[in-house]
């Protein structure tokens, strides 16, 4: 990926990403929760998906996620979208509640 060029202002958002060969990998990220209105969990999963669209990547790991933290809660909103499971990898159902 690209960095974005230095300017002058606050950092807002990072994501440490890994490059896979079936997609992008969100192996970490933050961003500043100072301004909820400006969605930046969701505009760096959208920002993920446009770039694995550009490289030609089929996915995007939106990384580790805790079902206890209301902070994570954000992605369960992007569909499809399945968990990994002792099982595998297995579809996420609108009947299993509203997190993954």
């Amino acid at each position: 990926l690209t960095p974005v060029p230095p300017r002058a202002g606050t950092l807002k958002a990072v994501a440490l990403t890994d490059i896979m060969t079936d997609g992008l990998s969100m192996v970490y990220s933050f961003f500043a929760d100072t301004d909820d209105r400006r969605s930046l969990g969701t505009f760096l999963i959208l920002d993920h998906v446009r770039r694995a669209q550009a490289m030609g990547k089929a996915y995007v790991y939106l990384g580790y996620w805790v079902k206890e933290s209301p902070k994570m809660a954000y992605k369960s909103r992007f569909r499809p979208l399945e968990r990994l499971t002792a099982d595998g990898w297995v579809e996420f159902a609108e009947d299993q509640g509203s997190r993954p």
